[in-house]
């Protein structure tokens, strides 16, 4: 009576180019950084209209007297909102990707005078950037990962 088992690795190859492929994919994000573009958009949306909650960090509010000059040049205009220059620039970032990178720039300098470390004395800070990422945000990129990820394996009939 026999024991034991055989394994057949007469047509590993197959696998082996299978699995090369999706090694390469995961090791090149660069199709994958376009599905984050719009998450970043969203995030600097709701930073705009809950006047920065979105990142936990509420901004100040406007000073009496400028809050009375504001209203006479821009009514109506919230919180980092007088033009629009701001809101449009987040919206528009600059992209600059590598296989492992994506960096977002927002071409706007009043982006370091309002948050950064080249704010104006006696401005309040009124951050656009956060440092981390709020728990909703995390979310929405682990989702995005993981559907980049079935996407690949379907692509390279793993799964």
């Amino acid at each position: 009576m026999p024991s034991g088992f055989e394994i057949d690795l007469s047509d590993l190859s197959d696998a082996e180019r299978r699995l090369t492929r999706l090694a390469a994919a995961m090791l090149d994000l660069r199709p994958f950084w376009p599905k984050l573009v719009p998450l970043f958009i969203g995030w600097m949306r709701l930073q705009f209209e809950t006047e920065g909650r979105f990142a936990a960090d509420p901004w100040q509010r406007l000073s009496p007297r400028y809050a009375i000059w504001k209203q006479r040049h821009y009514p109506g205009k919230g919180l980092l909102v007088a033009t629009g220059g701001l809101r449009r620039s987040a919206s528009t970032p600059t992209r600059h990707v590598s296989q492992t990178t994506l960096e977002l720039t927002i071409n706007d300098p009043k982006v370091s005078w309002h948050g950064g470390a080249q704010r104006a004395p006696g401005m309040p800070r009124r951050r656009l950037l956060f440092d981390e990422l709020p728990a909703i945000a995390r979310n929405e990129v682990e989702q995005a990962a993981q559907e980049y990820v079935a996407e690949v394996l379907r692509r390279e009939r793993l799964v």
